[in-house]
């Protein structure tokens, strides 16, 4: 081993065990010789002690140091009541509990590793208080950062796969910055850790390549009002971490992420190898039939044909047509 250690940070409950698991055996499967400690963020109570001893024995039985961060009641209790629940916050909590730690990447626990992270982790953020990938939320909705309290000239990231500057954090009070923030616009945050840390890092942000953190179901339109061409092959052809964002994951049946089996082919090589989706069923195997076809002529049309299309549609057609792609189970 050689070189800078890379300290990654990742949040987990025993409802977790395997999505966890299969983003530890990517980040051992693509780093070989570096030097690899894991910190695991949870809320107490919520993840059972069998589970943190295999979380600890699967990553020293592959080289990696491991610690697991328990978060108390009372260490949240500064923070304030979001309609999401304390647990959004726990990444907040990263800066106190790593007091001699300068930085750390974060990663959620629906992502698969799929290159060599330390390039990105070895990042100059000295300037920056968070390294992120751009989110495209400000562009389906250019209202919603401004309706946060966010400027115009700050691209809205996504927080996913962050590096973070914890020098930069342990100098603000980030507990009256949340409570200020939330009792300012609690009717409007819709992602809590996310909307604060982009409310508080404006100025302060570095924005990283596509390749580590990409929305696959965006159009094309879209798409190249946020990276060049050239950065979006790169991520599609190449990407060093894969986010699968939405709510259908690739461990339901229905999901169809086009790089779905990268997923499957990291849970293989675990000790998970024969789970099977809890929602497999035959229904669901036809709906996901039907849904790779509908993906694939959804991917021909930009945003804007989209919005052509949709106000020649009755509302009730659309909202019938939205109830039975978003249905996941039978």
């Amino acid at each position: 081993m050689k070189g800078e250690s890379l300290h990654i940070a990742l949040a987990a409950d025993s409802n977790y065990v395997i999505p966890i698991t299969v983003v530890l055996q990517s980040i051992f499967d693509n780093h070989q010789r570096e030097r690899i400690c894991i910190y695991l963020l949870h809320l107490q109570g919520t993840l059972k002690e069998e589970d943190l001893r295999f979380f600890r024995t699967f990553t020293e039985r592959h080289g990696a140091s491991f610690e697991g961060l328990e978060i108390t009641p009372e260490q949240v209790e500064g923070f304030p009541e979001t309609r999401h629940g304390k647990s959004a916050l726990l990444r907040l909590c990263l800066p106190g509990r790593l007091p001699s730690l300068h930085k750390i990447l974060y990663l959620d626990g629906d992502i698969a590793v799929n290159d060599n992270l330390s390039a990105l982790y070895t990042t100059d953020i000295s300037a920056h208080r968070i390294a992120a990938g751009k989110d495209s939320a400000g562009v389906y909705d250019s209202s919603y950062p401004a309706r946060l309290g966010i400027g115009a000239d700050h691209f809205y990231f996504n927080t996913g796969v962050v590096l973070l500057n914890l020098d930069e954090l342990r100098s603000l009070d980030l507990m009256k910055l949340m409570t200020d923030f939330t009792r300012t616009y609690y009717d409007r945050i819709s992602s809590p850790d996310q909307d604060f840390l982009n409310y508080i890092c404006q100025g302060k942000t570095l924005y990283i390549p596509p390749r580590y953190n990409m929305n696959y179901a965006v159009e094309r339109d879209v798409l190249a009002r946020i990276w060049s061409r050239e950065e979006i092959e790169e991520a599609r052809n190449h990407p060093a971490i894969v986010h699968y964002i939405g709510p259908v994951k690739p461990w339901s049946a229905v999901c169809v992420h086009p790089r779905r089996q990268l997923w499957w082919h990291y849970l293989r090589r675990t000790p998970f190898a024969d789970f099977r989706p809890k929602d497999d069923t035959p229904t669901n195997r036809l709906r996901r039939c039907f849904l790779l076809c509908a993906k694939t002529a959804e991917s021909l049309f930009t945003l804007s044909a989209k919005q052509k299309i949709g106000k020649l549609i009755p509302a009730t057609v659309k909202k019938r047509i939205k109830k039975l792609l978003q249905k996941r189970t039978s």
